[in-house]
């Protein structure tokens, strides 16, 4: 069901014959009668979504060291979770990358901050590269 408006049903129907074309079918007597109790649970289906992955760098370089570029390997990764959930998800952070006092390039492979709620399919890892380049 569409919009997440779906609700297990508990509750007691009246039961009519019907052909296979959903016609009733006159002649027919059900014993012990016309009432059948239904108890359908409601599951609700996980989605998945493809979110872009963003870097959490900290620190600085040491001076007179800059970083030039960084890159995230994949860039983006596939969530599952509820459909609610994922909605309000365009971007996972990693965990933090620190290029405090570095004055060459820092490779690190980290784990995402996933959202409660959702999971990563696939590795829950990436490799962020922090390029720095001293101007000594």
């Amino acid at each position: 069901t569409g919009g997440g408006s779906a609700k297990p049903i508990d509750g007691y129907f009246e039961v009519t014959p019907t052909d296979a074309a959903g016609n009733k079918v006159d002649g027919v007597t059900l014993e012990p009668g016309k009432i059948v109790r239904l108890k359908l649970g409601v599951v609700e289906v996980p989605a998945t979504k493809v979110v872009v992955v963003s870097e959490n760098i900290v620190g600085r370089p040491k001076f007179p060291a800059s970083i030039i570029k960084v890159s995230v390997t994949p860039p983006s990764v596939v969530l599952e979770g509820k459909p609610r959930i994922l909605m309000g998800i365009s971007t996972i952070e990693t965990e933090e990358v620190s290029v405090e006092g570095a004055t060459e390039t820092v490779t690190r492979y980290v784990a995402l901050r996933v959202p409660p709620g959702a999971k990563v399919v696939g590795s829950p890892k990436v490799r962020v590269s922090v390029i720095i380049v001293d101007k000594q």
